[in-house]
């Protein structure tokens, strides 16, 4: 992705073709492998949360978590996840906003701009890091929207604390499977919720992030031949993990086939339906 961000001339000017932080993944095995560490880094949650008290973690946690069903105290308390997976979506889109905006209350709007704010040492650092910032920011979240990139908590987003760069990690849920495969689909095709908005203020997220994530997306679609030859690749050879994953997008996708059928024949027809919604995305984003 970065080496088609490099031929594009609108990317080249924002500074996108050096805008996605990678790291190095070596494997060992069929289920053992190496994982690069990204130096300087500490996850988004972590440098949020460092600004808050405990009770106030624990009052936006309640807030976030009240109407959905707990096991009862005997039991352990706690959510009853198998009782959520069946009942989230009964709830309507108001209850789970007016959840959010409890949640999001008890939390500083500007947490995560704080801490990125104490990192620079002058208003000249400040502006670089922001800048950094918002181009790491806008080209994370198009790779992953091309990729169907999901599970984007705020564990899986690192930030190089010196330079404000972000970094996305654990790309288990990939292809839409978040979607597809979990039993409470993640439908937003990236995150952009208040706190990552906020560091971007006095500018607007969308008059920021529209401009440099269409370069890129443009980017892709000059190279959907390098990018289809990739995923042939993933074809061929997926990850383990990415093969049970697609066990639901399977059954999906061979429902109208007779019972009994070949495992692998299933896997592969998943396999090539999430590949076709890649390259719809690429050929149809920008047209």
């Amino acid at each position: 992705m970065s080496g088609l961000a490099a031929q594009h001339t609108g990317c080249v000017s924002r500074g996108l073709h050096k805008a996605l932080v990678t790291y190095d993944v070596v494997p060992a095995s069929p289920r053992l492998g190496l994982l690069g560490f990204v130096e300087g880094t500490a996850p988004m949650g972590n440098l949020i949360t460092s600004t808050l008290s405990n009770p106030a973690q624990e009052a936006a946690h309640k807030a976030y978590i009240q109407g959905l069903p707990h096991k009862p105290a005997s039991a352990g308390g706690g959510i009853d996840m198998k009782s959520y997976e069946r009942a989230w979506s009964t709830k309507t889109d108001d209850f789970m906003v007016n959840c959010l905006k409890k949640a999001e209350s008890h939390i500083p709007w500007d947490a995560l701009r704080h801490v990125l704010r104490r990192r620079a040492v002058n208003p000249e650092a400040w502006l670089s890091l922001r800048h950094t910032y918002t181009i790491t920011l806008a080209a994370s979240s198009a790779a992953g929207y091309l990729v169907g990139l999901g599970d984007r908590h705020l564990g899986n987003l690192l930030v190089v604390e010196g330079t404000g760069a972000v970094v996305p990690i654990d790309f288990g849920y990939s292809f839409g499977t978040a979607v597809l495969a979990l039993p409470v689909a993640e439908l937003p095709p990236f995150r952009l919720t208040r706190q990552l908005r906020n560091v971007l203020l006095p500018h607007d997220a969308a008059g920021l992030l529209q401009p440099a994530m269409a370069a890129w997306l443009d980017a892709a679609l000059d190279g959907q031949q390098v990018l289809a030859s990739i995923l042939q690749v993933f074809l061929a050879e997926p990850l383990g993990e990415w093969q049970r994953e697609t066990g639901p997008l399977a059954q999906l996708a061979m429902a109208a086939a007779a019972a009994g059928g070949d495992d692998s024949g299933e896997q592969q027809a998943a396999a090539v339906q999430q590949m076709n919604v890649a390259n719809l995305k690429v050929n149809q984003v920008l047209q």
